[in-house]
């Protein structure tokens, strides 16, 4: 039987405070944690909620909130504990990084896992991104430009991130990922703020 996990699609439906919308950016989902399987007791194709996520100057989430439940008291707890590991582009106001709270409308689908070994390189800025992308077309080794540039985690392991559904990237990201072939690696795309390159590599390129 094949596995399912799920995931949230968001929209965003408002944003607390009474900050001017010129000057406001909005975060937006640049990564999120896989969801369990549905249980038994769950078997509708897609599940509705509406989530309070306060999200951090960093983009990290600080508290969740959900205004509807499923039902199901474990599979509930276990999703608001993926949540707080999502990850956002901070919300900002006049070009500074702020704290708050937004309201999320959120439609929980099945979706099946698409895993690849992906390496990464975390570029603060395009023109570095540029750069890097213009190092590699001439033969520069992904994983020591990812040691030299990238400003990840995973720069430690030299842009390893190991096994890694594609799912937990945003739309536009997966289907570039996703077209990738084994060895081979992305233009610069804009993640948030960021600029990211992802290479493709067989499953056995583990994170050490």
């Amino acid at each position: 039987m094949k596995q399912y996990l799920l995931f949230f699609a968001i929209l965003f439906a408002g944003c607390a405070g009474s900050m001017p919308m010129e000057t406001y950016v909005a975060p937006r989902l640049i990564n999120q944690e896989p969801f369990p399987a549905l249980p038994q007791n769950l078997t509708a194709y897609r599940q509705d909620f509406h989530i309070k996520l306060q999200v951090n100057t960093d983009g990290s989430v600080h508290r969740v909130e959900l205004d509807h439940w499923s039902g199901d008291a474990a599979w509930d707890s276990v999703a608001v504990e993926k949540i707080r590991h999502w990850q956002f582009t901070p919300a900002m106001y006049n070009g500074t990084p702020v704290k708050l709270w937004i309201d999320l409308h959120a439609i929980v689908k099945s979706a099946e896992p698409v895993m690849m070994g992906l390496l990464e390189i975390v570029c603060p800025t395009k023109d570095i991104a540029d750069t890097v992308y213009a190092q590699l077309l001439h033969g520069e080794d992904f994983e020591r430009l990812a040691s030299l540039y990238s400003i990840a985690a995973s720069r430690a392991q030299k842009g390893r991130l190991g096994e890694v559904d594609v799912n937990r990237f945003p739309d536009e990201i997966q289907s570039v990922v996703s077209d990738l072939k084994i060895n081979e690696y992305s233009s610069p795309l804009a993640v948030g703020s960021y600029f990211c390159l992802y290479k493709r590599v067989p499953w056995e390129v583990r994170v050490p």
